[in-house]
């Protein structure tokens, strides 16, 4: 590897310009490998997160980048975008239980051809890339053993009997759903964990956004709908209509912050806002997005009750059947929206 390393501003991720990100694979605005994601404009990183990642990322020291916490957390999307701005070849992987490290990771012969087939990890590690495994605690776990060997000094392909030896510029990323409240010991639920493997983790905090970036967020998002409707779809949205749901809006991300936060009061014990009642069900970005993009295509005149009728398709669905957690939590959004604006019928 020639040393290309190019550095770019923190505007690039929304942030300070006179922060300086490095990008080891050179100027991103050079580098055409197909695996570098595409950049999505709208995402929105948060401080901490973009120089945990700038400060880590570049010299891992061998180690295994984590990060945990519930499923729509921005997990996996945080470490997509990153490798997007820096010009990272990314490789990204969902774990389960039948993935194998050598056949489905390293690769396999076509037994018709003879011809080996590269996996991701190969391929990754062939073109210093990042590893991205999604859910890696689902992962049986003699599989995930050999990723400490992968990392510290190079493996042999079983298929092809032929020894690789990590790009210096290779990087492993994991990401679980489960150990927001335990850290590893609540991973450890899910599969078992060698000591030698999590010794080699890094915990790197998932991308927290404050509410007032979740309203920008929202907005965005909005806006990314109404142009993408006008062209794909030839539908134009009154502007009336839109300045009434992005008029809605903070309302939205008040809405997700009292659920998420009677759902962790609830894991403490602690049912005061639900008049006892625990909920388990957090609100995540990606259905506060949900929300905005349904209710955006509901007419207030064809639909009285819009507000509750795209809350429950975008996320009270999964708890409808169970009538006091629904109740509970369609109290909180009357609590916040009142009675006026939150009609039932």
């Amino acid at each position: 590897m020639s040393n290309q390393s190019h550095f770019i501003s923190g505007s690039e991720f929304g942030l300070d310009p006179t922060m300086k990100v490095r990008c080891l694979h050179g100027d991103p605005a050079q580098n055409f490998n197909p695996r570098v994601p595409t950049v999505d404009p709208t995402y929105k990183f948060s401080e901490k997160f973009t120089n945990d990642l700038r400060r880590i990322m570049p010299d891992a020291g061998g180690d295994i980048v984590c990060s945990y916490g519930e499923s729509g957390e921005g997990k996996t999307s945080g470490y997509v975008q990153y490798a997007a701005r820096t010009g990272w070849p990314l490789f990204e992987v969902q774990g389960t239980s039948e993935l194998s490290f050598q056949l489905d990771l390293m690769g396999r012969i076509n037994p018709a051809t003879g011809q080996f087939t590269p996996g991701p990890a190969y391929m990754a590690m062939t073109e210093g890339g990042i590893l991205l495994i999604n859910e890696a605690d689902a992962m049986q776990a003699a599989e995930l053993v050999s990723f400490y060997d992968l990392i510290t000094r190079g493996i042999q392909v079983v298929e092809t009997g032929e020894w690789k030896t990590p790009d210096p510029r290779f990087r492993v990323v994991f990401t679980f759903n489960n150990g927001g409240l335990s850290g590893l010991s609540g991973m450890r639920g899910t599969t078992s964990f060698s000591e030698a493997l999590v010794d080699r983790l890094i915990y790197v905090e998932h991308n927290k956004l404050e509410q007032s970036d979740l309203l920008k967020l929202c907005n965005d998002t909005i806006d990314q709908c109404v142009a993408r409707w006008a062209g794909e779809l030839q539908q134009n949205i009154s502007t009336t209509h839109v300045n009434a749901i992005k008029g809605l809006t903070p309302k939205m991300v008040e809405v997700m912050a009292n659920i998420n936060a009677a759902v962790l009061a609830s894991r403490e014990g602690d049912y005061a806002a639900t008049d006892g009642v625990a909920l388990d069900k957090r609100l995540s970005t990606r259905a506060l997005l949900r929300w905005c993009r349904e209710l955006l295509r509901v007419d207030s005149r064809s639909s009285r009750n819009r507000l509750r009728k795209t809350f429950i398709e975008s996320y009270a669905h999964r708890i409808q059947a169970n009538t006091p957690v629904f109740d509970a939590t369609v109290h909180l959004c009357k609590s916040v929206f009142g009675d006026d604006m939150w009609v039932e019928d």
